[in-house]
Order: structure tokens, then sequence, then C-alpha cells
């Protein structure tokens, strides 16, 4: 089974995150520095992060608010 077969089974069941999060070994590093990648200027997993928590957020407001839509 691929990605993208598990993806498209997941999504008909309901939504998933359209951000996907890279394996990097800098996660590692950084925490070994007591930092997250969001705290490194400029690297592409901050972003990648950034896109999560706004999904999350999207969600989460979606379902206080008592909305079905899922866009």
């Amino acid at each position: 089974m691929n990605i993208s077969a598990v993806k498209g089974y997941l999504l008909e069941h309901g939504d998933i995150c359209p951000v996907e999060i890279a394996d990097r070994t800098d996660y590692a590093r950084a925490g070994a520095k007591g930092l997250g990648l969001m705290d490194i200027p400029n690297h592409v997993a901050g972003d990648e992060i950034k896109g999560v928590w706004i999904f999350v957020k999207k969600q989460v407001w979606r379902k206080a608010r008592g909305s079905t839509k899922t866009r």
C-alpha cells in the first residue's frame, strides 16, 4: 500500500491535514539544544508546522461553532 492509497482511504472517512511533515534529523538536533524548528529562522520545517497549526485551528473553530462544512 502506498501513501496515496492511504490518503484516499482516510479522505473517504473524514478530513486529513493537507500539510505533510517531512522526517528530518533536524528535529533531534534542534531538540537537543532546547529548540524547535520553528525557532530557527527560514527553516522549511517551520512552515510545515505552521501549516499544521493553521489546519488544526480551523478544525477546532469549525467544530466549536457547530459547523459541518469541511472547507
